[in-house]
Parts: structure tokens; sequence; C-alpha cells
């Protein structure tokens, strides 16, 4: 095995101790790699478990189950077996060069070393039907062997078996299997621990009078959901098959949204808590970029269908529309992207964000776009408006537009600066 690119997880070595190839890899060792990575690549030990799942979900599983018996731990997944290649070298996936193995093998590599790092006596993995299917023992990093089953045996699952010695594991399993309800949100199937199921899948979006803004993808190996409003900046949970990786904090375009997004494509750091910033996680970024304006798009959508519908209520009904925290977040957006009628011509995301109804003229009742107030002030030289709460339209010569807070009343002077005035109605 010497004389394979270390790739991706050279930084954990010294420098010293192999020689730097093309492509940022290390040839080493492979006995003292796989030595420092099994003390390094988890901060939490009880954190084994994690890689495991990773390659069930590698493997397209939709049916993940993890049982311990107190000595014993059982792991089984259905989904594409494991091939032989793997099987007769569960380490190689890390010492493979840049894009040729699957991300599913690296955690192959990643649950093995876990489990021997806790003291595992034997780790048993068995996968592939017919005259493919294999069993491999490994009872330390210097021992394994793989086995040729009977053609007629397996129902074409994956089956994972790891036995502590002495009969008894370390008490860092059963907090592994918790880790399980707390990590392993993005999972797109059944995960049970112990019989108990695991709740994976986007939270329920939570909603607010007259808004409803949240969007759920899943495009070209990247999904997740993406909710708008949030009461501060925003995070953004980052998972990689299905489990848990890190948290950032979203900004300008963005700011105000949260939610989930999970890839296989993303690459982990040595230590599997970090994500590597390369091609792979730019792809990623401007997809969220994209959902992220398909989200405002949506959400001023249905508040624009919000004013349309109130504006055909009876002029002595309440036909005023308020404005929720996701309301604020469109106007705050329209404030950071819209630079004008002109520069934002050649952009359809920004022409549509210029025609969408966001406000109401307390005139008419009619809805007023962020173009009609532009062709206002044109006309006017001024936009008017108020925040007087109103049972029945106004009786007015002017259109004054309705904006019932200070931070309305910011987004709009934004736009449009000190043409933007107050005006008082009796």
């Amino acid at each position: 095995m010497a004389g394979r690119g270390f790739v991706g997880y050279a930084g954990v070595m010294e420098a010293e101790e192999g020689i730097l190839v093309e492509s940022g890899s290390f040839r080493v060792d492979r006995a003292k790699a796989l030595e420092k990575l099994s003390q390094y690549q988890l901060e939490n030990p009880a954190l084994f478990t994690l890689s495991w799942v990773r390659v069930a979900v590698g493997s397209g599983a939709k049916n993940i189950s993890f049982d311990f018996d107190g000595r014993t731990l059982e792991i089984r997944f259905d989904g594409r077996a494991l091939p032989k290649t793997a099987l007769s070298d569960p380490y190689g996936g890390l010492f493979a060069e840049v894009g040729e193995a699957e991300s599913r093998l690296k955690h192959l590599a990643f649950g093995v070393l876990g489990s021997l790092r806790l003291s595992a006596s034997e780790i048993r993995v068995v996968s592939g039907t017919g005259a493919d299917r294999r069993r491999l023992i490994v009872s330390s990093l210097e021992s394994e062997r793989i086995d040729t089953l009977p053609t007629d045996g397996g129902d074409g699952t994956t089956a994972v078996r790891i036995v502590w010695p002495r009969g008894e594991a370390p008490e860092t399993i059963r907090l592994a299997l918790g880790m399980l309800f707390t990590e392993c949100e993005t999972v797109p199937g059944r995960l049970t621990a112990n019989g108990k199921s695991v709740r994976t899948g986007p939270p329920k979006p939570k909603l607010d009078a007259g808004d409803s803004g949240r969007i759920e993808f899943d495009e070209d190996g990247i999904r997740g959901w993406l909710d708008a409003g949030a009461e501060d900046a925003g995070d953004l949970q980052w998972y990689h098959a299905g489990v848990f990786v890190t948290k950032t904090t979203l900004a300008g375009p963005l700011m105000g949204v949260s939610g989930t997004v999970d890839s296989l494509d993303l690459n982990l750091t040595a230590s599997l808590s970090g994500l590597v910033q390369d091609a792979a996680y730019r792809r990623v970024r401007e997809a969220i970029d994209r959902m992220g304006r398909r989200l405002l798009l949506k959400c001023a959508g249905e508040r624009a269908r919000l004013l349309e519908r109130h504006s055909l209520l009876d002029r002595n009904e309440k036909w005023q529309v308020g404005f929720g925290r996701r309301t604020h977040w469109i106007l705050d957006q329209c404030a950071i992207q819209l630079k004008g009628s002109q520069p934002d011509s050649t952009d359809s995301f920004k022409r549509a964000l210029w025609r969408v109804p966001l406000f109401s003229d307390m005139r008419t009742g009619g809805p007023v776009s962020i173009s009609d107030l532009f062709k206002i002030r044109e006309d006017t030289g001024s936009i008017l408006v108020s925040d007087r709460r109103m049972y029945r339209m106004v009786d007015q010569e002017d259109d004054i537009i309705w904006v019932p807070d200070d931070r309305a009343f910011a987004s709009l002077e934004r736009l449009f600066g000190p043409a933007v005035r107050r005006k008082r109605i009796p």
C-alpha cells in the first residue's frame, strides 16, 4: 500500500514523515498514517457511529438500523453493496488519488478506525450479493482478512458487527447511539437505534400571520431547506451524507435566512468536524445563493397574492394586510439587492422584485410594487406614507402607502432616500 497518495488528510502528518507530492498528498507509511488518523479523526470518540451512517447514506440506504446489546453493536442497511475492492482494502478510500474514491469508502475506513479506537476486538462487514458477497474481518490495524461467502446467502443488505472484548463494550457506545438522535437530521430514509426511530427531515416551518416562507430542494445531489425571516442573522447548518458537520452565519443577500444543506460531494477536514472550501464547497454555496433568490421570489409572490385578495374587499372591510417578519425580510432584501430600475433592468431576478406588489395604497386599496413607487416619485417628487391603521380607505387626492412601522420605513428610505415622507391622516 505504500506509495499511494494520502489525499485530503496529509495535514495530520508532520512534514518530515512523508514526501510532498502532487495534489497536496503525502507518501507515507500506511500503518503510521492510520494510527495518526485513528487518534485525530474525531474530537469526540462517541461520534464514530456517524461514519457508519455516512457509509449507509452514501450507499443510497432507505433503512438503517443500529442495535446494541451491551457487548455487540450491529448495524444494517440496504442500498448499494460495498464493492469487493473496498472490503479487500477497507482503508483504500483514504489513500486514493483525488476524485478516485467514493465518499462512502472514506467513511468505511473511518468507521473501522473509530471502532478500533474504542478497543473493539473484531469488526465484521458483510456486503454484496451472489458471487460478489464478501465478509471482511478486522481485528487490529495490522490484521484483516476477506472471506467469500456462499452465493445463495444474504438478502442484499450490508451488515456490520462490532464486538468488544470481555463481553462488555465501553459506556461511550451508549453515548454514540444517543448522537444518532442529535446529529442525523438529513438522513433521507428511516434510521432506528435499538428499535426507536430517529426523527429525520426538515422541521415544520414556523408560520406567522400573512407570511409562509419555506422552500425544500433536492437538485444535482444538493438537498435541504431554507426558511425566511429568522429573528437574527440566520444560520445555515451543513450536513454531509445525513450527518451534521458545522454551522455558518448567513449574511448579505441571505441575511435573515436559516436552513440546512446536505451534499455527498462535500469534503471534510481530517477531524471530520469541518468543510474543505474547495470546488465542491463553492458549488454548494452557489446553489444556496440560487435557492435564496428562489425563496425571496416565493415569499414576495405569496404576499402579492394576499394583497390582491384584500384589494377586492369592500371599502368598509378590514383590507389592510399586516407586516410579519417575512415581509420585513423581503423589504430588507429589496433594499440590499435593488440598485435602480436601469441598473437592474438586465437581471430577470431583480426585475421580478421591482414588479411584485408589496404595499397597499391607502386611497384605492390596490397593491403597489416598488416599480409603482418609482413612478410615483417620478411623477410627484415624493412618496407619501402613513402608519395609520384604517378600517376603510382614506378619502385623499394623493396616493398614500401604508407603511406601519419604522423598519419598513427604513427599507423604503434606503431605496428612495428623502423622497419618502410621512403624511399625517386625521
